[in-house]
């Protein structure tokens, strides 16, 4: 299928449009690049083929939320990788429904292939990979994380998975989809948050219905804190993707601390002086810099590992470690 923009008939013109129409032929492929980036948020991208690049993005601004209308010619690989998202403030979900064309997409260990009318859902704090075919035309709704976080339990078991066009859940979504941008552009600020509640609505009960569940025993305090303790050397882990990785909303994850009096930070806190201590008693990384302890316990600050440190064992790191040894 060749390059086919999608039609704007009959609705205002998009708050912005970027189109590889309005740059000459050997810079469209950097354009084009520079576009998604600055319209959507930092990712890799790589064009395949030595075709002529040709591309459009119609975007509208609504009041809680984004949607983006893409059309390219050729084929496109996009990675948001660890690395864009350190390079990137902006954290959003993307609902993507593909209007033509086939493709792919990775993340969380999930591999789905994805035809004319499936849509499904990625997080940008998560990394992932995307492979669009030539011709491909898709809706995207970059939904700020909030309003799906605070509606759904658990929306990682919605990360990878495909709400297939010929399904009951699909087909609602995709009509979604094609309704709210076909009234883009008319509707009213006070009207737009239902169209996006519309689609979360979609994706909560899509959740609930079809989606395994958790029993509760896994979901408790031990098993959070065990999950802590495995991954609080990593110096990226926040409140929301913990409880991504717990599979349960953050609200939930922040109540299985307090009712056990205590707190999400408290324990990573916790957990991560506690190894740091550990190291410090070794004799065998005697000669190891507090520094780089620190660093390993998932701390990205020295001053505020030694100020931490020092609240907890009333002595600095140094200190600690020499009594110690003699």
């Amino acid at each position: 299928m060749g390059y086919d923009p999608i039609k704007m008939e009959g609705m205002m013109r998009p708050t912005q449009i970027w189109s590889t129409d309005s740059v000459a032929k050997p810079a469209a492929r950097g354009y084009w690049t520079g576009t998604i980036c600055e319209a959507i948020f930092e990712m890799d991208l790589t064009i395949e083929g030595d075709e002529p690049v040709e591309a459009r993005l119609e975007q509208f601004q609504f009041q809680d939320f984004k949607l983006s209308a893409i059309s390219q010619s050729f084929e496109q690989k996009i990675a948001r990788t660890r690395t864009a998202i350190g390079r990137s403030d902006l954290t959003q979900y993307e609902l993507v429904t593909f209007l033509d064309g086939k493709g792919r997409v990775q993340t969380l260990n999930q591999d789905i292939n994805i035809r004319s009318g499936d849509t499904f859902l990625v997080d940008s704090r998560i990394p992932y990979r995307l492979w669009t075919s030539p011709g491909c035309r898709s809706l995207s709704f970059h939904i700020p994380n909030y309003l799906i976080d605070q509606s759904i339990l658990r929306p990682s078991d919605l990360l990878g998975h495909l709400f297939a066009g010929d399904t009951p859940w699909g087909a609602a979504l995709a009509a979604v989809s094609r309704a709210i941008y076909h009234d883009s552009g008319t509707v009213s600020p006070a009207l737009s948050r239902n169209y996006v509640d519309q689609l979360i609505g979609i994706l909560s009960i899509a959740s609930q219905s079809h989606l395994p569940s958790i029993p509760l025993s896994e979901r408790s305090y031990q098993h959070a804190r065990d999950m802590l303790e495995k991954h609080a050397f990593d110096r990226t882990i926040d409140a929301d993707l913990f409880a991504r990785m717990l599979k349960v909303s953050t609200r939930y994850m922040h109540k299985l601390f307090a009712q056990n009096d205590t707190t999400y930070g408290g324990e990573l806190i916790a957990i991560r002086l506690h190894m740091a201590a550990q190291m410090l008693r070794d004799p065998k990384l005697a000669q190891l810099a507090i520094g780089e302890i620190a660093w390993r316990c998932g701390f990205s600050d020295e001053s505020h590992f030694y100020r931490r440190f020092k609240a907890r064992h009333g002595l600095s790191p140094g200190l600690f470690r020499s009594q110690l040894i003699c």
